[in-house]
């Protein structure tokens, strides 16, 4: 069975085909029936031919080898059996050996089960009725069918499920109690256990062979094969302690090479070894060096590998030349295990670490993305083409997670922990990994890298303090590097020997500080300077970016008494600092203990008094490092009096918020030790707090990265904790007495990360609380002062998450909220960081303003640096999250750096130049910003005159980049005192949303707003009311693009919604017939799932703005889905955008139709059930009680009854439900607006942009609006694929992308253009837009091109190249030269469209000097179209059908007119490159549609409206049928034909020409015309006076010239025909208009192209004036115009050459510019007439002159007021007069 699934796996790789997902390739559950028993066996595989069956508990081991007669040799017990299976009758009969065994076929009819899914239509019998053998029971609906099930027994059937149910394979339905019990012998299930049985193989029990066996088992676990984990770990690092491993490895070694080694070498290898030997037996190393193991036993000696190496080196180096590579070769098994060996066995243990870590990795990350399982497989599919076994490996390893991370941990604790430096680069990637089963590894891991990377800081920090050098570069040398390359040339690919030499060098370097690995991360920020004092050192740890707080602590028990004062020192300067007084630090003994007293002051209550012009109190802070709580009473008493003596010294109260902090750095009891008084409350609280868990690992764990390192201790750090309360509340009222408000513990212990925790003082209980008890988690894991620094005040009350950055410098607090029970939890992420020092510009600091820029533009990387630790932050232990939903980032900028306001710099200008200088950096940092999903940005920034600014920055979509959502304050006391956010707006400015806030007030939950937009963002969407932002981000970045600069301040995007006329509604008026008005309100306060705008935006094309309708699905109501108010206000949409002629941009994310039930009824219905007391029989009927019938009546349809006991009741028959929209009125509504957004793609321009998945009437809605633009990450499909999987009745689609993803759109002609994200999707409209009129039917948006027009066509096809359709459009790269070769169109300005569908086309937009066409080229190369499997179908395969260029094929036929009427409708001229032979006329073709499409090609030219110009390239042709769809005469009035020099057309290529017009008799015509010695011969043989035998010869030589010379003739008849498709034949026919050389096409196209443009608007303003008159006839009068004017004669001489005709078409160009007010006055005096004209028939109709006129008024003033959201003033003048006029006339009528 097994191997059955291994290979359809394999076969669905084959044919292209993506498994299922729960396809189960290593374990298999089976049922035997042998001899009347049955055996539930579980057959799992551990190995490519090992097997491990299970049986009730018991279990064991077999190998399975296939064998070629189809047998299977098997090895169980240690035995060998040969088994063979032969399918017969009763079952399968197995012959083993010579015995036979028959596995029976399980019959037991008196179970009905189901065979296939599918749903019970109904029962044919009753319930206990009686069936006979063969007779239908009942009917089963399976894949839509209809299929009767049938007794395979006779009996009475008992009905197990209900009609209507869905019922699963092998699930019960019936059973049946049999006639004749006796005839069926039902199998009876084994209870018993397999016999004790051995390995299938022996297996030895020397080191060497456990070492093996072990190492093997592992490799199989990693490959997906089930082994035990824990005790292979243990067997191999047991083997590689074990000395006799290397001895037994180096014996079998040299044994297979001995005969072949030269003596010499080999007596000197023998007496090292026996050297050796001799060692382990008296327990005396022979290499001193390596003293070092992973595990010390008593016969802890490494393997003498430095003295083989070095001896065979030297021995090679010895040899000669030509023996040197001989040897190396031949000592390579003995090279090899010298070499495994060398450093030891803890070397040794790093070398198979390694080797596991990479096996485990090369796998798992290729499964680490967000990619569906699918599209990896997928990938993989094509990555190993041709080699699928090769994916079924790598599948088979993925499936077997769980496992393989079991094998990890294990690893990760046994032999990595000890010593992590050397697996950093290892750490890195495991920690990288997001798939939630490698949750535990990945988080080991990291615990483990930070572990390693504060063990280099603290080391640094060390160093610092001791004096001596900080760092050691590494002794390997290069000759060292070399040997080792030289050693292992032969055995080793050259990636594991770089990665092996690489290990080596950080084994070998292990006892030095190496600083390149953890650089990067900014571990060692501003510690890089080297200083020459110790006083400089200390100083430069207080300033250092670097999180050197950790360090310094674990360094406060340092048994240096130097190390650890200045330690003492450096770390209240550190975490005080700048608010320390400096002058006022005193450190002084203490018996064994050192006390340091200090004064500081807070730092926000000083900013804000500094800003009232007031001064602040200082505080007191002592720090008393003691060996045992029992110092503590003296501790409190000396504070006491410390802060006594500091309030007399300073002369201020020091009454509140002194701070004690205590070290403590005792070990074991003793440190437990408490006072008398202690002691008492020890018992009691221990006792109250021990019973919930206030002290139990919850506390310290609240840092998920700490917690999981110090798990050894934590029981006595509870312990501790219970402690330490006890002595703090037994001297609590001295405390509060001497102003301590705060105790904190820290407790070294020689760890390098602290143990934290404090108590703070409850005003209202007066108490000490530990903080951890009562308040937040994670509060302590930082210091007192750094907290009010970090404003942590702020989440009290918040359940947060205490989630530290790897280096340390930047702290999470992560905090989940939860609104329901079926709302998604959403992650809330507090980053807070401070910033200790500014590297300013030095020319920042010129002046005060500048100042000011500097300081934000210094602040720019440490804002990325906190950004990117948010990227890759993990915030949470279960789900592995590896992205917050909503985070606010607050940094505290300690350097004092702003200057102070004075008369020369005011703090208005203060706060614009600081917000201008914000909204840049906004700018520059906006996607990282977005990618981390940052909303609120604050920043602290101090000035020198002691106040405290505050920056704060508001990015609720994340797209906000205007200085409105800056807002700048500053801290100062209210009037009660308390410290609140000052406004100090800049000019021109509002006040903020903060301004009078509380500092520290506590953040409250997210507003609904930032739910709704949370709420998109889980569906990977925008939300609809932040598209607009996010248009304006896109915007600027077009701008850009265009070298242009445009501020922040500047407003690109203005926004008018538009919602259903509710007044209009509540008078009755149907909701389908309800326009659109205009509202302004909040984002988020919609209660329809639809939005609509109308947009103005402004671009480089229309600076000024043009106007576009917008339609948004809103994600957050409904999931999207359309109701029957959705659908009204899309169609009203739709509609207003026709009306006034805009395009139409539809935003799709969607769920498709909403269904539903009635909520009131499914609350209040009960059940009638067949059997009350067994509902799985089914129910009658579902009824409603009277009362609540009463109350829901509208809502349903019911039939009142009375049951036998008098109650009333109403049975249910149809539910109607208050609620509209829950059915099928949702599906009418998907029938309107379907019509109407295709009326708008035929009448307008409508454009889909799939943001989200777009489902059923969403994808529909895509589709009738043609142009999609689709992000690849998002599907279009009609149906979920799990809906799919359910009919289909088994797991085959595996996501929704496999089935609508841009595999699949992009590639059958759905999608136009893919994007990765919504801004490349945005930036992809506007740049759409920008080829398209500002409103329907209007002007080009011509814009002016900075590619100059009068410039040649530089790209030319080489020698022997043919024409590349994209370079002769867009240009290329050459590929020699590097130059850019320019191609016909403006560089720089194409947009390819639907490239990955029909590739033989090429369609796109371009310019040409700055006019926007549509473009139609042909590809010339061989492609490939891709025909993907379809899962749903097993027999179907993937299938690469080649498609020859410059041939039409049925897809790329529908391309090219799809695109043709696709650029009609946008009102583009059209651009046709031709270069095609013909279409494709096989059979599968003509079957395809080839012919169906080809006409279509010929319709759109027929009714394109606007000018066409179809050009022959150089070295183009057109041919055949392919000339006859594309003709001018289809379309003679805007279809014009052109070729270069070298194109040819023709009907047939010179080739068939010759074949069938040239053939061998006229060729040899031709010879005999022209061939003089054919001539020669001919005249001699018609000579009379010749004989015949002479004749007879020349008649042969004629014969032999002829073929001789036909050959050479057919190449001249081919140059002959080919003379007949040449361009100036073409011309000279009149079916091309000119011959433009392909250099010079650039130039005359432009101007052929400008007058086409300027006679087309001029013909239809004349048009506009009469109604009679024809397109050719408005031209006509432009041309009599413009001779009349000009002196021309003739404007369109097909005679001139293309140079005099560009010439003519410039002066054109010119007269109609030059003469713009004379020919306005022509067209003014036709629209008289035209007026005067319509005025006479209205006086002349039916409804009588005065009627008429009001009549005409109503209408015109009607379409005046309706053209445009705006008119003009001259146009509302006339507006004024027509309604005037009507009023004065209809009062007439009434009199």
């Amino acid at each position: 069975v097994l191997q059955g699934r291994m290979a359809d796996f394999v076969s669905y790789l084959e044919k292209g085909q993506i498994p299922g997902r729960n396809t189960l390739l290593e374990a298999v559950h089976h049922t035997l029936v042998i001899e009347g028993v049955k055996y539930d066996a579980q057959v799992v595989k551990i190995g490519p031919q090992q097997y491990k069956v299970s049986l009730n508990g018991s279990s064991v081991n077999v190998v399975a080898r296939a064998l070629r007669d189809g047998g299977l040799l098997m090895q169980l017990d240690g035995n060998a059996h040969v088994v063979h299976a032969e399918e017969v009758a009763q079952g399968t009969r197995l012959l083993i050996g010579q015995k036979t065994c028959l596995i029976e076929k399980e019959m037991d009819p008196s179970k009905v089960v189901a065979l296939t899914p599918g749903k019970l239509v109904r029962w044919l019998v009753e319930d206990n009725a009686h069936v006979e053998a063969d007779e239908q029971y009942a009917e089963i609906e399976v894949m839509k069918m209809i299929m009767p099930l049938v007794s395979s027994a006779a009996g009475i059937i008992s009905l197990e499920i209900a009609e209507g149910q869905q019922v699963a394979p092998g699930q019960l339905i019936a059973r049946i109690k049999l006639d004749d019990e006796s005839s069926i012998k039902i199998a009876e299930p084994f209870e018993g256990k397999f016999p004790m049985m051995g390995p299938p193989t022996i297996v030895g029990s020397s080191t060497d062979q456990k070492y093996n066996d072990s190492l093997q088992s592992l490799l199989l676990v990693l490959a997906g094969y089930e082994h035990s984990v824990e005790e292979n770990i243990s067997r191999l690092l047991s083997s590689i302690d074990d000395p006799e491993l290397a001895l037994r490895q180096w014996q079998q070694a040299i044994s297979a090479i001995k005969a072949r080694m030269p003596s010499d070498l080999v007596k000197k290898l023998d007496v090292i070894i026996e050297r050796y030997e001799e060692s382990l037996m008296q327990g005396v190393g022979s290499d001193p060096a390596a003293t070092f193991s992973m595990r010390l036993t008593p016969r802890s000696l490494p393997f003498p590998s430095d003295a083989v190496l070095n001896t065979i080196d030297e021995f090679i180096e010895n040899a000669s030349q030509a023996d040197q590579m001989q040897l190396q070769i031949t000592l390579e098994p003995i090279i090899s295990v010298a070499y495994i060996h060398q450093g030891g066995r803890e070397a040794h243990a790093s070398r198979i670490v390694r080797q596991l870590l990479d096996k485990f990795l090369v796998v798992e990350e290729v499964f680490n993305t967000d990619a569906q399982l699918s599209d990896i497989i997928e990938d993989l599919r094509h990555k190993h083409k041709g080699a699928p076994q090769e994916v079924l490996d790598i599948v088979v390893s993925h499936q077997s997670l769980p496992t393989k991370c079991k094998l990890l941990n294990g690893l990760l604790s046994a032999a990595i922990m000890p010593n992590p430096q050397k697996y950093r680069t290892y750490l890195r990637r495991l920690v990288a990994l997001e798939s939630k089963g490698a949750q535990e590894v990945a988080l080991k891991a990291k615990h483990l890298l930070e572990h390693s990377m504060l063990a280099d800081l603290r080391a640094a920090v060390a160093r610092s303090l001791s004096g001596l050098e900080m760092f050691h570069a590494s002794d390997i040398s290069d000759v060292e590097v070399e040997k080792k390359k030289k050693r292992h040339h032969n055995s080793l690919p050259e990636s594991e020997l770089a990665a092996l030499i690489e290990s080596d060098v950080v084994l070998e370097s292990s006892t030095r500080l190496v600083r390149k690995a953890t650089k990067q991360e900014g571990l060692f920020s501003g510690l890089e300077k080297v200083d020459e004092t110790l006083e400089d050192k200390m100083s430069t740890l207080v300033q250092a970016q670097a999180a050197v707080e950790d360090p310094l602590a674990s360094l406060l028990d340092h048994p240096d008494s130097d190390i650890q004062w200045r330690a003492v020192e450096t770390y209240i300067r550190r975490i005080y600092s700048p608010y320390l007084l400096e002058s006022s630090l005193k450190l002084q003994s203490a018996g064994k203990s050192i006390l340091a007293t200090w004064c500081y002051v807070e730092p926000v209550g000083t900013a804000a008094a500094a800003a009232c012009n007031m001064k602040s109190d200082l505080h007191f802070g002592i720090m008393v490092i003691l060996q045992s709580l029992s110092q503590f009473p003296a501790t409190v008493t000396a504070a006491a009096v410390a802060v006594a003596d500091a309030r007399k010294y300073y002369n201020c109260t020091m009454a509140s918020k002194n701070t004690m902090h205590i070290a403590l750095v005792g070990s074991g009891d003793a440190i437990l030790r408490l006072s008398s008084n202690a002691s008492i409350l020890f018992k009691e609280m221990k006792g109250r707090l021990t019973r919930g868990r206030s002290f139990d690992e919850d506390m310290y764990n609240s840092s998920e990265s700490d917690g999981e390192l110090l798990t050894p201790g934590m029981n006595f750090l509870s312990s501790l904790k219970s402690a330490a309360a006890s002595a703090v509340a037994a001297e609590g009222s001295l405390l509060k007495s001497a102003g301590f408000d705060t105790v904190s513990f820290v407790r070294p212990a020689g760890k390098v990360l602290p143990q934290r925790f404090g108590f703070l003082w409850n005003d209202d209980d007066h108490v000490f609380d530990l903080v951890e008890q009562k308040r937040r988690k994670g509060l302590w894991q930082v210091e007192p002062p750094i907290a009010n620094l970090l404003d942590l005040q702020k989440l009290k009350g918040l359940a947060s998450l205490y989630c530290p950055s790897r280096t340390r410098q930047w702290h999470l607090f992560v905090v989940t909220e939860k609104t329901g029970v079926r709302t998604a939890a959403l992650r809330r992420v507090f980053l807070r960081g401070l910033v200790r020092k500014l590297d300013l510009d030095p020319e920042s600091r010129g002046d005060n303003l500048g100042m000011c820029t500097g300081v934000i533009k210094a602040i720019k990387p440490h804002l990325t640096a906190a950004l990117e630790e948010l990227e890759r932050a993990q915030f949470d232990d279960t789900s592995r999250a590896r992205s917050a939903d909503w985070a606010h980032v607050y940094l505290s900028v300690l350097p004092t750096c702003l200057p102070s306001a004075g008369k020369d710099l005011g703090h208005a200008e203060m706060a614009g130049a600081l917000r201008t200088a914000t909204a840049e950096v906004l700018l520059q940092c906006g996607s990282l910003l977005r990618r981390t999903a940052v909303s609120c940005w604050e920043m602290r920034i101090a000035a020198v005159d002691g106040t405290a600014w505050r920056i704060c920055v508001s990015l609720p979509s994340g797209f906000e980049s205007d200085l409105e959502h800056i807002d700048i304050y500053r801290e100062a006391l209210d009037q009660s005192g308390q410290a609140v956010y000052a406004p100090q707006p800049a000019a021109g400015a509002r006040p903020g949303p903060l301004a009078g806030h509380l500092l520290g007030k506590v953040y409250g939950p997210l507003e609904t707003l930032q739910r709704k937009r949370l709420s998109a963002r889980r569906l990977r969407t925008t939300y609809c009311y932040d598209f607009p932002a996010l248009f304006e981000t896109a915007l600027r970045e077009v701008w850009a693009n265009t070298g242009s600069h445009i501020p922040a301040s500047a407003k690109l995007l203005e926004v008018q919604e538009y919602v259903l006329n509710e007044t209009a509604l509540q008078n009755g008026k149907s909701i389908w017939n309800v326009d659109l008005v205009p509202i302004s309100r909040p984002p988020g306060q919609n209660n329809v799932g639809m939005i609509a705008w109308i947009w103005t935006i402004k671009v480089p094309e229309k600076p000024d703005g043009r106007q576009i309708v917008v339609i948004a699905n809103d994600a957050s109501h409904s999931a999207g889905s359309f109701g029957p108010k959705e659908d009204a206000v899309f169609k009203a949409a739709t509609e207003l955008g026709l009306k006034r002629k805009l395009p139409i941009i539809y935003l799709s994310v969607n769920s498709g139709a909403r269904f539903g039930l009635a909520e009131e009824v499914r609350s209040k219905f009960k059940v009638a059930w067949t059997n009350d007391s067994d509902p799985a029989k089914g129910f009658q009927y579902l009824y409603l009680e009277d009362a609540d019938y009463e109350n829901i009546k509208a809502s349903v349809k019911a039939e009142a009854f009375v049951t036998e006991y008098g109650e009333k009741r109403w049975i249910l028959t149809d539910v109607i439900g208050a609620e509209d929209g829950i059915g099928a009125e949702c599906l009418s509504g998907s029938g309107a607006i379907a019509t109407a957004f295709s009326k708008a793609y035929h009448e307008g321009f409508t454009l889909t942009f799939v943001t989200g998945r777009a489902i059923g009437i969403g994808a529909y809605l895509s589709r009738l609006g043609h142009r999609v633009i689709q992000r690849v990450d998002q599907p279009i499909i009609l149906t979920g694929y799990a809906a799919l999987n359910k009919l289909l009745g088994k797991e085959v689609y595996t996501s929704h992308m496999q089935l609508g993803g841009p595999k699949v759109m992009g590639n059958n002609g759905v999608s136009h253009c893919l994007v990765e994200d919504d801004v490349s999707g945005a930036m992809a409209i506007i740049k759409w837009l920008s080829y398209v009129p500002c409103q329907i039917g209007g002007p080009l948006p011509i814009k002016k091109a900075e590619d100059p027009v009068d410039r040649d066509v530089t790209y030319y096809p080489e020698k022997e190249e043919k024409l590349d359709p994209r370079a002769a459009i867009a240009g290329k790269k050459s590929t020699e030269s590097g130059e850019s070769l320019l191609g016909m169109f403006d560089d720089g300005d194409w947009s390819e469209l639907q490239a990955g569908w029909a590739k033989t086309v090429v369609t796109g937009h371009a310019r040409l000097g700055g006019i926007p066409v549509g473009v139609v080229a042909v590809e010339v190369d061989t492609v490939s179209m891709n025909v993907p499997a379809d899962p749903g179908d097993a027999t179907s395969s993937e299938k690469s059908v080649a498609q020859a260029g410059q041939v039409w094929f049925p897809d790329s036929a529908l391309k090219t007119a799809q695109a043709i009427q696709e650029f009609d409708l946008e009102g583009l001229p059209l651009f046709i490159l031709a270069n095609w032979r013909g279409f494709s006329g096989g059979m599968r073709d003509l079957f395809d549609g080839v012919l169906q499409n080809g006409a279509r090609i010929v319709e759109a030219l027929r009714v394109y409206k606007n000018p066409i110009y179809i050009y022959l390239p150089p070295k183009c042709e057109l041919r055949g049928g392919a000339w006859a769809v594309v003709d001018t005469k289809i379309n003679p009035e805007r279809i014009e034909m052109y070729a270069d020099t070298t194109a040819r057309g023709g009907v047939l290529e010179p080739e068939g020409m010759v074949e069938i017009k040239y053939r061998d008799r006229q060729l040899i015509k031709t010879i005999h015309r022209l061939d003089p010695v054919v001539q020669a011969l001919k005249r001699e043989g018609d000579n009379a006076s010749t004989s015949p035998a002479a004749k007879h010869g020349n008649e042969s030589a004629i014969q032999a010239r002829q073929q001789t010379l036909l050959q050479p003739y057919r190449a001249v008849a081919v140059g002959f025909a080919d003379m007949h498709d040449k361009a100036e034949r073409m011309r000279a026919k009149g079916i091309v208009r000119k011959v433009v050389p392909w250099k010079n096409a650039r130039r005359f196209f432009y101007w052929r192209l400008r007058r086409a443009v300027v006679e087309d608007a001029l013909a239809h303003s004349i048009l506009a004036t009469q109604d009679s008159m024809s397109f050719a006839e408005a031209k006509d009068m432009v041309a009599g115009w413009y001779c009349e004017t000009s002196g021309s004669s003739d404007m369109d001489s097909p005679n001139t050459d293309w140079g005099q005709e560009v010439q003519e078409l410039r002066k054109f160009v010119e007269w109609s510019e030059s003469e713009s007010g004379r020919i306005q006055s022509k067209i003014e005096v036709l629209q008289a007439k035209s007026a005067t004209r319509i005025l006479k028939e209205f006086m002349n109709s039916e409804l009588g002159p005065v009627n008429a006129l009001v009549e005409a008024i109503k209408e015109i003033s009607q379409n005046l007021h309706t053209e445009g959201s705006s008119i003009s003033s001259a146009d509302s003048k006339a507006l004024d007069v027509l309604k005037d006029t009507r009023d004065k006339l209809l009062k007439l009528t009434m009199e």
